[in-house]
């Protein structure tokens, strides 16, 4: 129905519907019945995301401190995190 729709309203990127047995090279996984491949869209890993953000920052030298829990934000022209043991600024 989705396919139909995009369609029926001109949509320009290519959609390709695929069987329970194409998914599996798309997905891993063998639990689909089947899918739908729009190239008009997009998806994200948010951990994965997250990951390489946090990889990337340590490479240009930031400290990451875990399990550090936010209590306050103070925004402005510099931003102020606040933690139950600290605070850190950015610009």
């Amino acid at each position: 129905e989705d396919a139909s729709e995009l369609r029926s309203l001109s949509y320009r990127y290519e959609t390709r519907l695929l069987q329970a047995n194409e998914m599996h090279s798309v997905v891993g996984s063998d639990r689909y019945v089947g899918g739908l491949i729009d190239m008009g869209s997009g998806h994200l890993h948010p951990l994965n995301l997250a990951l390489g953000e946090a990889a990337a920052a340590r490479q240009l030298g930031a400290k990451l401190f875990e399990q550090s829990a936010v209590t306050r934000i103070d925004y402005g022209r510099e931003v102020k995190v606040h933690t139950a043991r600290g605070s850190v600024r950015a610009k």
